[in-house]
């Protein structure tokens, strides 16, 4: 890949240096997206054996490259058996989907879940209090409960919606619900 920028022309990573950082060069495009594939990888445990020049060259040979993507028709580059590096000969495109279904969790990929799981205390043998599921319903129904609200109504004018004390008396121009 021979990268041009002002009075610069060079191959591309060919001494293992960035140009880019030398003066006012730019990165190259999709770099953003490979450095991105490279961290997360990392960030997964997994090693990333690609250089920027082979990983594009991959997107660039299966005709995907613009049609990559999170969507699940989208295309991702996707480890063989998702096992191994990153490396130039365990790689393949496909799409979300597929990746997704070729998925399995290996039995301490399975373990780590379980215990994620366990530290999760939403609702793991809680009970939710009456006031909690009195809080909830009325929130469902599409009032807000607010502090005190027992009692209360709401009123409109069509354009207006306060909640008013349910004893009290409807002011002119407001009719009782939330909508006319």
């Amino acid at each position: 890949m021979v990268f041009k920028k002002g009075n610069c022309v060079g191959n591309l990573f060919q001494d293992g240096g960035r140009p880019w950082n030398k003066g006012r060069h730019t990165r190259p495009k999709f770099y953003e997206a490979y450095q991105s594939h490279k961290d997360n990888a990392k960030a997964r445990g997994i090693t990333f054996l690609l250089t920027f020049n082979s990983w594009l060259k991959i997107w660039k040979n299966s005709g995907r490259l613009k049609q990559r993507g999170r969507g699940s028709n989208q295309y991702v580059m996707a480890r063989i058996g998702d096992q191994g590096p990153y490396a130039i000969d365990n790689v393949k495109i496909i799409t979300n989907r597929e990746n997704t279904q070729e998925f399995k969790p290996t039995k301490q990929q399975k373990e780590n879940h379980r215990r994620g799981l366990l530290g999760n205390t939403n609702k793991l043998g809680k009970t939710e209090s009456e006031e909690t599921r009195r809080k909830k319903s009325l929130a469902h129904l599409g009032s807000a409960p607010t502090k005190g609200c027992t009692g209360m109504i709401w009123i409109t004018t069509g354009i207006n919606t306060q909640l008013i004390d349910k004893e009290a008396q409807t002011p002119l121009g407001y009719y009782r619900g939330r909508t006319l």
